[in-house]
């Protein structure tokens, strides 16, 4: 069981785009800045619902999360607890302009996530803002530790790795 457990890690330490069943399982992803006990969750309830926030890590299904393909090397994000017809998007302006949040899945490109390996860890980007802003998360204040899109820079929130939990049934 050892060297299945090693190998399955193995697979999932290589780059992203090259592994083409990345969506047969279920991820948790964690922050260089918050380290690996901290991991991606959605908020279940209260005024921020349906946002995304780090939270510690376990086996919670809302911290589960799927690398759906859809246009070359992009992926939709899908929340095991959330279900296959929720993906996370983006906010287009207002006070959460660039904040993240779980939405029915569409054809919208704030879905359209791509993985781009910088070094150890990975940067996630959307199609709909482009390269240039990247995933990072709020330091301090009422959206501690909620992600959002920020112009991309050295900020260790900004780089995400992810890690297989289970496989999708």
């Amino acid at each position: 069981m050892k060297v299945i457990a090693a190998l399955a890690f193995m697979a999932f330490a290589t780059p992203l785009y090259a592994q083409s069943n990345i969506g047969d399982f279920w991820m948790q992803f964690t922050t260089k800045w918050k380290g690996e006990n901290q991991c991606l969750d959605v908020i279940r309830s209260g005024p921020q619902k349906n946002k995304l926030r780090m939270k510690s890590c376990g086996r919670a299904t809302s911290q589960q999360w799927r690398l759906q393909p859809i246009d070359g090397a992009k992926y939709r994000l899908i929340n095991r607890k959330m279900g296959s017809g929720m993906c996370v998007d983006i906010f287009n302006g207002g006070s959460s302009n660039n904040e993240t949040e779980m939405r029915a899945c569409d054809n919208y490109t704030g879905q359209y996530w791509s993985f781009r390996k910088d070094g150890d860890w990975h940067r996630l980007t959307t199609r709909f803002r482009g390269p240039h802003m990247c995933l990072d998360l709020f330091n301090g204040g009422p959206k501690d530790l909620q992600p959002q899109l920020r112009e991309c820079a050295r900020y260790t929130g900004q780089f995400w790795s992810y890690r297989a939990v289970g496989r999708v049934n």
